[in-house]
């Protein structure tokens, strides 16, 4: 039987090929993984930040409520809604209001006629008093304080006395028609097929109408100011006929001094 004879450091040999293949394959370099996706900018890839509704033409600033105290003068989501100190009392009516259709945009909103201030607009109330906005679930029920940004634009574009300026002759609607078939009409564009609601959206006649609003503001806002500076007149006539009562008070009583002065020297 032949013996078989293992060369002399076979053993060597082995171990360096060994760290030869190590070394071999530490060198190889590791695949970088594929960058991702640039970011869309746009946010249509991006489910926290939905594509923003298409241009309507109509203002997308929230507006600041119109100046001076014009509720005295008669969307759905998780929403911090606080009840104000100054919360506006219910609308009290003997018989269920009728509502007219009015413009806003595209949208219809609905207000009640020769009130300030008072709108519905896809299930809610809202209403406009005291420089603050209010909403409800029910006309005659309990109003909760709303910040502005939770109001629908298509509320605050129309201001709060449009009612007022509308022609006697303009359509009302029965509370109880209203109440049963506004689902349908918003959804189905009901008065957007009616000439006297086109009539109405046309901008001249919304021009026409924001006019008058404005300048009964202004004759408000003058005769508050003149009010105020009367006042103020007023209160400055009686303190300088006060004033004056005193010095002549005090004018008289010298006077009486120095005539039982002289009646004593004589």
């Amino acid at each position: 039987m032949r013996k078989i004879v293992t060369p002399k450091y076979s053993w060597f040999l082995v171990i360096v090929a060994f760290f030869v293949a190590a070394l071999a394959g530490c060198g190889k370099k590791e695949e970088a993984p594929a960058p991702p996706p640039p970011a869309d900018s746009s946010g249509m890839n991006n489910p926290a930040n939905p594509p923003l509704p298409a241009n309507t033409g109509m203002n997308n600033q929230v507006p600041q409520p119109p100046s001076g105290n014009v509720g005295a003068m008669s969307p759905s989501g998780n929403v911090n809604v606080n009840v104000s100190a100054d919360t506006p009392p219910p609308l009290e009516f003997a018989a269920p209001p009728d509502v007219v259709a009015v413009p806003s945009g595209e949208a219809s909103i609905y207000m009640v006629p020769n009130m300030t201030g008072v709108y519905f607009y896809n299930d809610n109330w809202y209403r406009y008093y005291g420089n603050r906005w209010y909403r409800s679930t029910m006309y005659n029920g309990t109003w909760a304080y709303v910040e502005p940004t939770i109001v629908p634009m298509v509320i605050v574009n129309v201001a709060p006395e449009y009612p007022r300026y509308l022609p006697r002759s303009y359509h009302r609607i029965h509370y109880h028609e209203f109440h049963d078939h506004w689902r349908s009409w918003d959804h189905d564009r009901h008065w957007q097929s009616q000439s006297w609601y086109r009539n109405e959206a046309r901008v001249e006649v919304q021009q026409e109408r924001q006019s008058h609003i404005r300048v009964e503001r202004e004759r408000v806002r003058d005769e508050v100011s003149r009010g105020r500076d009367g006042g103020r007149r007023d209160q400055g006539d009686r303190q300088g006929q006060g004033t004056l009562k005193g010095q002549q008070g005090q004018g008289a009583l010298k006077g009486q001094q120095g005539q039982g002065a002289l009646k004593g020297q004589q």
